[in-house]
């Protein structure tokens, strides 16, 4: 009789954002194989007997099981995500990851995942680690210590734990969970692996494009194993934004119109060094680099339709005169950059004792420039636009511009011709405001973990030490100019780009 034992193993193929590929071959070791053998007395009944035994590996089922298994076995409620189910989802970040696992909540800025709650808390009482290191995050604006996940791409990341009930062995400063990132280790795999993805799509806010490309290769022998990653994800997204405000009678006050021309990256690289001298032992030398890179131009007009000279202000429709207009105006760049580097080692004794040590230092920098100009109509009313409404779509309220000019009796006005645009040099107050932050954060952590059985129960004992510095300003305004009229007319600087 002939036996034949054919291994097959599943790849995933994933896309990013619309189109894509994976290039995912397995490790060296794991490629499928097919053997023969053959016995002695062979006829053809044995050929029609011969067997074929077919053995299917499922990468993404055997992840889900391990992180199921930890989830059982673990001595607190905690919920994980692995690489693999991570990698079945076009999530550019950590902060995407995490909003599929349950009690967390995402908090989003233009649409794109940022902040993470737990439970509901605010998200400053998330504390966050890197390989069981704690490490300090810089909120934007630097006024809290709010760990910014969108600058984490969720490639460079071997799994997520979120542990919702704390327990002795983690971390005081976790004040209603504690979230630990893991990076990959070169013996996860056996052998050579390399594993990319590539993507290219389109926003359906402003139709700007959205690219995505990473990268990860290991290398494992029996004593030393290597890894290397890299992700880059672009996003080029145009934000428009209609909001209102009413009085007591439900009579619109304002119509404000937003306009946002957002380019936004996020970049992250990971290498890391394994050696195993021996069996149970082993130590380690990891290096993680993220940044989250934003620029914003903003363009904000209030028309504050309660304000104006005269006319008919409906909850549907209206038609009003001199209308006072509010404008916001800024060029924004905000960054924030993570370098983590971090070396230990893991050490299993007799008796089931095993022990942990860890050498970290990090540094976390979140800058941000933020030029606003303040414009406003606060002399001339004939600068100020007529105008009439239609909200009988309030997600989409439809305007319509004219001039403003001097009514039949001494000071008053009525409307004039219709116009397609704002009168950029009727503004004759303006403000400028050059707001700045820059925080620069870095710690030192030393830490050893110690655990093993004593009788019928197990014993755990740590000792950490921590040093943190955090230096910088808080958004702030380094100088407030006010400039009468005509000293900066806004008309001046006026382009010709739609």
């Amino acid at each position: 009789m002939t036996a034949i034992r054919i291994s097959h193993r599943l790849l995933l193929l994933q896309s990013a954002v619309l189109a894509g590929a994976l290039l995912s071959p397995a490790p060296v070791s794991a490629m499928p194989e097919a053997k023969a053998e053959t016995a002695s007395g062979g006829g053809s009944a044995d050929a029609t007997n011969s067997a074929e035994d077919i053995v299917v590996y499922a990468p993404i089922a055997d992840a889900q099981a391990l992180a199921l298994a930890e989830q059982r076995s673990a001595t607190n409620l905690v919920a994980i995500i692995a690489a693999d189910s991570i990698g079945r989802f076009p999530d550019q970040n950590s902060a995407a990851a995490l909003a599929r696992l349950p009690a967390v909540a995402v908090q989003r800025d233009q649409g794109q995942e940022r902040y993470i709650q737990v439970r509901g808390a605010p998200n400053r009482w998330t504390s966050v680690s890197f390989d069981g290191v704690p490490v300090v995050g810089v909120d934007e604006g630097g006024a809290t210590r709010a760990f910014r996940f969108d600058a984490v791409p969720s490639v460079i990341l071997s799994s997520i734990a979120v542990n919702k009930s704390l327990t002795p062995d983690l971390p005081a400063e976790a004040i209603v969970a504690q979230i630990d990132m893991r990076t990959f280790s070169p013996f996860e795999r056996e052998g050579f692996d390399l594993s990319a993805d590539v993507g290219l799509g389109w926003m359906e806010l402003g139709g700007g494009e959205q690219r995505q490309a990473s990268v990860r290769t290991s290398w494992s022998g029996d004593r030393w194993g290597f890894m290397l990653a890299g992700s880059h994800y672009r996003r080029n997204q145009i934000t428009d934004n209609r909001e209102s405000a009413y009085d007591a009678n439900g009579l619109p006050t304002v119509l404000d119109y937003r306009s946002y021309l957002l380019v936004r990256e996020n970049n992250g690289a990971s290498a890391g060094v394994e050696f195993r001298p021996t069996d149970g032992h082993s130590l380690f030398v990891k290096g993680v680099w993220s940044e989250f890179r934003d620029d914003e131009e903003r363009n904000q007009y209030v028309f504050q339709l309660d304000r104006a000279a005269s006319g008919t202000r409906g909850a549907v429709s209206g038609d009003l005169v001199g209308v006072p207009v509010r404008g916001t105006k800024s060029y924004s760049n905000y960054r924030n950059a993570n370098w983590i580097l971090t070396g230990g080692g893991n050490h299993a004794f007799a008796g089931q004792w095993s022990a942990g040590w860890r050498l970290n230092y990090t540094r976390v920098d979140n800058s941000s420039d933020l030029p606003i100009v303040l414009q406003n109509q606060q002399f001339n009313r004939l600068n100020r636009p007529s105008l009439t409404y239609d909200r009988s779509n309030v997600d989409l309220p439809i305007m319509q511009l004219f001039t403003t000019i001097p009514g039949a009796t001494p000071g008053s006005f009525a409307r004039g011709s219709a116009t397609r645009g704002l009168n950029q040099a009727g503004f004759d107050l303006n403000i400028g405001l050059p707001l700045v932050s820059d925080i620069r954060a870095e710690s030192w952590t030393a830490k050893v973990d110690v655990e093993g059985p004593a009788g019928p129960v197990t014993l755990r004992a740590g000792l950490q030490y921590d040093d943190r510095i955090i230096r910088g300003n808080v958004l702030a305004s380094a100088v407030t100019i006010t400039i009468p009229p005509p000293g900066l007319p806004a008309g001046n600087y006026v382009t010709t780009r739609p």
